[in-house]
């Protein structure tokens, strides 16, 4: 019954690294482009950069652990695609 406790553990552990997150240190920013770093950004977990962008935090329908919610919004690409198609103007 040990091990088998052990091996579930050991498989929660590796699949929450693989949800891998960074952590951003504090820094100073320049909000408004003067050259004075006037803005201090406090430090913040964000998802580990990659190519895709359908596993971010901020895509509608994915959970954010930091939140504690789902991302509002539809998570179907067809209705984003119909979207922009009624925003366009036709010349």
């Amino acid at each position: 019954m040990k091990k088998i406790i052990c091996a579930l553990l050991l498989l929660f552990v590796f699949a929450g690294i693989s949800f891998a997150t960074e952590r951003v240190k504090g820094h100073w920013k320049d909000t408004n482009h003067d050259g004075v770093k006037d803005t201090y950004v406090n430090p913040y977990e964000r998802t580990t950069p990659n190519s895709t962008k359908s596993d971010n935090y901020n895509k509608p329908g994915n959970y954010n652990p930091n939140k504690g919610e789902i991302t509002p919004g539809s998570s179907d690409r067809e209705s984003s695609q119909d979207y922009y198609k009624t925003k366009k103007k036709d010349y």
